[in-house]
C-alpha cells in the first residue's frame, strides 16, 4: 500500500463509516428518542419510555440548543452575544463549556443544523487523528503503525462519550499538534517551534472548556518537566545543573504557557469575569465528586473497561461503577486491545531507553499520572475522570513506539531476544486473564439461569428501594424496572455485547501468536482491521442512531404555540412534581424563543433564577410575587397539579397546564420609592420576608445620587421599542423622576443611555437592572459592550500577529544566512 494511502484508510474510512448514517439516513446522534419520550410536553404523545443512552440529557438539554443560539449569533455577527432567554440574561459567549470560541465553530455557517452539528463532530475527530499522526512520526518510522495508534487516538472511547459535547476532542484534538512541535523544539532548540507548539495550545484552550485546559496544561507541564529531566541523565554529574534542570524547563513551560493564554485572551478574559462573579456553589456540593482513598481503591477493578468496556454494563440497562458512586462514562479510556496491550507492555519493557530507539519515558509518565491522578488525588474533585486523558495521550505513544519496536525484531528475523519473548509474556499472560474472565461470566449465565426469578426479583426490589437515585427516574418507574431485563440480556454469553469483545480480543491474541509468521505489513493491516472493528462496535454501543423521522427536533406542541402567540416581554417558570416527566427541561425553551428564570449552566452569575425560580406546591402568594417581580406571566406544570391559588388562572391545557400569574410584573417598569440593603444575601432575605415586602420598593445595595421616595403611585408608560441579544431600546414616559428597574440579569459589560447620555446601572433586586430616569419623556438603552471581550480580543490578536511575526523574520534570517555560507 503507497504511503500516502495510510491516513485516508486509517482515518477518513473509520470516519465515513460511523458517520454514514446521520449525513446520508437522516439519522443523528442527538438523543431524540430521550426528548420525546421522556420529558413534557413531547412524552405526552408516546406511551412508552425506551431510550437509548440516558447519559446524554446535557445533548438535548444543553448543548446542542446553545449550538443553535450560536449559529444564530454568528450569523448575524454577534461574537459577544448575550442570552436573555436564560436566568433572566446569561453572558453565553463566556462559559467555556459550549467552546464559544472554538475556530471550528465556523463550520455551523455553512450548513443547516443539525448536519452543521455532526460535520463539526466529525472534523474535530479528523483533526485529532491527523495531529496524532504527525505526532507519532516523531518516533515511529512505520507508516502503518502511526496511521492504527492515530486511529485508535480518533476514536477512544473517551473523545465518543462526550463527542456530542465536543469540548474534550475539540481541546485534545490540538494536542498532537502542540506536542509535535514541542519535540521538534527539543531536537532543535529553533524558537520558532516553541512559539507553534504555543499557538496549538491556545486552539486547544480555545476548544476546551476550563477543566480541559486544565487537563492540557498537566500533560504539557509533564512532558516539558520530565524530557529535561531525563536528557540530563545521560550526562555526567559535573555536567548537570539547576539551570538546566529546573530553570530552562521552568521557562520554557512557561511561556509557552503564557503566549497560548494570550492567543486565547479572547476566551480567558471574559472567563475569568464570568469565574469572579460565579453564585454557582455545586462543585463544592456534589457528593460524587469527593475525593475519598477508599473510593480511589474499589474503583481499580473499574479499569479493566481500559480492555474490556462492556464489562461495565449497557447505556440501555444498569453499569456497575455505581458502587463507587461513578457512571460508565466515569471509566471510560478505551482505545481497543490492541493498543491497550502494546501500551501496557511498552511501558515496563521500553522503560530502559537505548540510543537505536525514542526515548518514551516522559510518555510512559503519561500513562502513570493518568491513572494517579483521578483516583488516588484531590484533583478528582475538579478534574475526576477525565483525567484519563492524560493516560490515552501517553499510551498513544507508547503503543505505538512498542509495535514498532516489535516490527523490527519481525524484519530482523531476531525473535528470540529478551524483548520478543517479553512480550510472548504478556500475550499468555493476557490469554489466561481472558480465560478467567470467561469462566467468571460463564458461572454468572449458569447462576443466572438457574436462580432467574430469584435473582430478578432481588434486583427489582433493590431498584424500587433505590429508585429516587436513578438519573431520570421521575416518572418513569416502568422504565427503570425494564432496565433490569435488559441489564442481565447485556451479560448474557449469547449476546453480541459479550460474544463480540470475548471473539474480537481472542483473534488479536492469535494474531500476536503468529505474528513471526506474517508479513510485517499483513500483520499490522490485521490489528488496525480489528482495532478499527473494536473501536466502531463500541462507539456503535454508546451512541444513539435516532430516526428524525419518528423523532423530530424540538418540534412545535400546544404548549409551545400558545407561548409564542403572547407578544407581550415575558418569562416562564416550569414547575415540576417528582412524580411526573420533568417539564421544559432548562434551555430547551430557548429553542422556541421563549424566555425563562431557569437555565442550565456550570457557572453563572447573581440572577432571577433565585428570586424568581421556584415556588411552592400549593404556592403562596408572596412566591408568586416574587416570580412575579422576576417577569414570570406563565407557569408551567403536568396536568397533574391543579392550582387553587385566585392569582392563577389556567390558560392552555393539553399535554402540560400553562398557568397565568396575575402578579406577573412587565419586564421594565418604573417604580418610586428605593431601601438599601447592602449584600446580596440581606437582599435576598429581605425579598423573603412575607410580612414586609411587596415588591413596590426597588432594593439596592448603596445609596443612588438621587435619593427618590414618594409615597404615591405616579403616572408613567414603559414601552420596550427594541429587544435583541445586546441591545435592549425602552421609551419611557413619567410624571417624576423614578427608578426604572428592567428584569434582566445584572452583569458587568452592560452600560446604559438615557437621553444619548451614559448613566450607572444599579444593582437592584438582588439581581436585576436599574437607572435613574428624569420626569418627561425619556429613551432608555442597555448596550452589551463587554471590556473582556474587547481587550481579549485585542491581546489575542497582537499576540498572534507578533508570534508570526517572530516566526517569519527567523526563517527569513536562516534562509539568508544559509544562501551567505553557501557563496561563502
Amino acid at each position: 500500500m503507497k504511503k500516502h494511502l495510510f491516513p485516508f484508510v486509517f482515518l477518513v474510512v473509520p470516519l465515513i463509516l460511523l458517520f454514514a448514517p446521520v449525513l446520508m439516513l437522516n439519522k443523528t446522534f442527538v438523543p431524540l428518542d430521550q426528548l420525546h419520550t421522556m420529558n413534557l410536553p413531547y412524552a405526552a404523545a408516546h406511551d412508552s419510555v425506551d431510550v437509548y443512552n440516558h447519559f446524554l440529557t446535557d445533548v438535548i438539554a444543553q448543548v446542542y440548543p446553545y449550538k443553535v443560539r450560536l449559529r444564530e449569533n454568528l450569523k448575524r455577527g454577534e461574537i459577544a452575544s448575550w442570552n436573555p432567554s436564560l436566568f433572566g440574561g446569561h453572558p453565553h459567549y463566556a462559559s467555556t463549556s459550549f467552546t464559544h470560541f472554538d475556530p471550528t465553530n465556523v463550520i455551523l455557517l455553512f450548513a443547516d443544523m443539525p448536519a452543521a452539528y455532526h460535520w463539526q463532530m466529525l472534523i474535530k475527530l479528523l483533526i485529532a487523528g491527523v495531529g496524532m499522526y504527525l505526532l507519532l512520526g516523531v518516533f515511529v518510522r512505520n507508516e502503518a503503525v502511526r496511521g492504527l495508534f492515530a486511529m485508535a487516538y480518533m476514536l477512544n472511547s473517551m473523545f465518543i462519550a462526550t463527542m456530542q459535547h465536543q469540548w474534550i476532542v475539540g481541546a485534545l484534538g490540538w494536542m498532537p499538534y502542540c506536542i509535535w512541535l514541542l519535540w521538534r523544539y527539543f531536537d532543535t532548540k529553533r524558537l520558532p517551534y516553541a512559539i507553534g507548539s504555543a499557538l496549538f495550545l491556545g486552539l486547544a484552550f480555545l476548544a476546551g472548556s476550563l477543566q480541559i485546559d486544565a487537563i492540557c496544561v498537566i500533560i504539557l507541564t509533564v512532558l516539558v518537566v520530565a524530557r529535561a529531566w531525563w536528557s540530563e541523565q545521560g550526562k555526567k554529574r559535573e555536567e548537570r545543573s539547576l539551570k538546566t534542570l529546573v530553570l530552562h524547563p521552568t521557562i520554557l513551560a512557561g511561556g509557552i504557557f503564557l503566549l497560548a493564554f494570550c492567543a486565547a485572551a479572547v476566551m480567558f478574559l471574559p472567563s475569568i469575569e464570568l469565574f469572579l462573579h460565579n453564585f454557582n456553589v455545586r462543585l463544592n456540593q456534589q457528593e460524587n465528586r469527593q475525593y475519598s482513598l477508599v473510593r480511589g481503591l474499589m474503583s481499580v477493578p473499574l479499569l479493566i473497561s481500559f480492555a474490556f468496556p462492556e464489562l461495565l454494563g449497557s447505556v440501555r440497562g444498569y453499569d456497575i461503577t455505581k458502587i463507587v458512586k461513578a457512571t460508565m462514562n466515569d471509566f471510560t479510556a478505551y482505545m481497543g486491545f490492541v493498543p491497550f496491550l502494546l501500551g501496557l507492555w511498552g511501558a515496563v519493557a521500553l522503560w530502559k531507553p537505548r540510543a537505536d530507539k525514542a526515548d518514551v519515558r516522559p510518555f510512559i509518565a503519561l500513562m502513570v499520572l493518568g491513572i494517579l491522578i483521578p483516583l488516588f488525588t484531590p484533583a478528582y474533585k475538579f478534574l475526576y475522570h477525565r483525567c484519563f486523558l492524560i493516560y490515552i495521550m501517553g499510551l498513544t505513544v507508547v503503543g505505538a513506539v512498542a509495535l514498532d519496536e516489535l516490527l523490527r525484531q519481525n524484519t530482523a528475523h531476531t525473535f528470540e531476544t529478551s524483548l520478543d519473548k517479553s512480550f510472548d509474556k504478556w500475550r499468555k499472560y493476557a490469554l489466561v486473564g481472558m480465560l478467567m474472565l470467561c469462566g467468571g461470566l460463564l458461572v454468572g449465565n449458569i447462576m443466572f439461569a438457574v436462580k432467574h426469578e430469584a435473582i430478578t426479583a432481588m434486583a427489582r426490589t433493590y431498584i424500587e428501594r433505590n429508585m429516587e437515585q436513578g438519573q431520570l427516574a421521575a416518572g418513569n418507574r416502568v422504565w427503570m424496572l425494564g432496565r433490569v431485563t435488559k441489564f442481565f440480556a447485556h451479560y448474557s454469553l449469547f449476546a453480541p455485547t459479550m460474544i463480540v469483545p470475548i471473539a474480537s480480543i481472542g483473534a488479536a491474541l492469535m494474531i500476536f501468536a503468529f505474528r513471526t509468521r506474517l508479513r510485517h505489513h499483513l500483520f499490522v493491516a490485521s490489528l488496525a482491521a480489528l482495532t478499527a472493528f473494536q473501536l466502531l462496535f463500541s462507539a456503535w454501543l454508546w451512541l444513539p442512531l435516532v430516526d428524525v423521522d419518528k423523532y423530530p427536533f424540538y418540534p412545535p406542541t400546544q404548549a409551545t404555540n400558545f407561548l409564542q402567540r403572547d407578544t407581550t416581554h415575558f418569562r416562564i417558570l416550569p414547575v415540576w412534581d417528582a412524580a411526573s416527566y420533568r417539564l421544559f427541561q432548562p434551555n430547551m425553551t430557548d429553542m422556541y424563543g421563549i424566555a425563562s428564570v431557569q437555565g442550565y449552566e456550570s457557572i453563572f452569575p447573581p440572577n432571577l433564577s433565585r428570586s424568581g425560580g421556584g415556588v411552592e406546591i400549593p404556592p403562596t402568594t408572596h412566591s408568586l410575587r416574587l416570580v412575579g417581580l422576576a417577569n414570570v406571566k406563565y407557569l408551567a406544570t403536568s396536568t397533574a397539579i391543579r392550582f387553587e391559588h385566585p392569582a392563577l388562572t389556567l390558560v392552555d391545557s393539553g399535554a402540560v397546564n400553562i398557568w397565568q400569574n396575575a402578579y406577573w410584573r412587565d419586564r421594565a417598569y418604573m417604580t418610586y420609592r428605593y431601601e438599601v440593603v447592602k449584600t446580596p444575601d440581606a437582599q435576598y432575605a429581605r425579598m423573603l420576608d412575607t410580612n414586609a415586602y411587596n415588591g413596590h420598593s426597588v432594593l439596592l445595595y448603596n445609596e443612588p445620587s438621587q435619593q427618590i421616595l414618594f409615597a404615591d403611585t405616579v403616572t408613567n408608560t414603559v414601552r420596550i421599542g427594541l429587544a435583541e441579544n445586546n441591545r435592549v431600546v425602552i421609551h419611557v414616559q413619567t410624571a417624576e423622576a423614578g427608578y426604572f428597574v428592567l428584569a434582566d440579569t445584572w452583569y458587568p459589560g452592560w452600560k446604559a443611555l438615557v437621553n444619548g447620555n451614559v448613566q450607572e446601572i444599579l444593582q437592584a433586586n438582588f439581581a436585576q437592572r436599574a437607572v435613574i430616569v428624569p420626569a418627561g419623556e425619556s429613551t432608555v438603552e442597555f448596550r452589551f459592550e463587554p471590556a473582556s471581550f474587547r481587550v481579549g480580543a485585542w491581546v489575542s490578536a497582537v499576540s498572534i500577529a507578533a508570534s508570526m511575526l517572530v516566526c517569519m523574520v527567523m526563517s527569513v534570517g536562516k534562509r539568508s544566512s544559509k544562501n551567505s555560507q553557501s557563496a561563502i
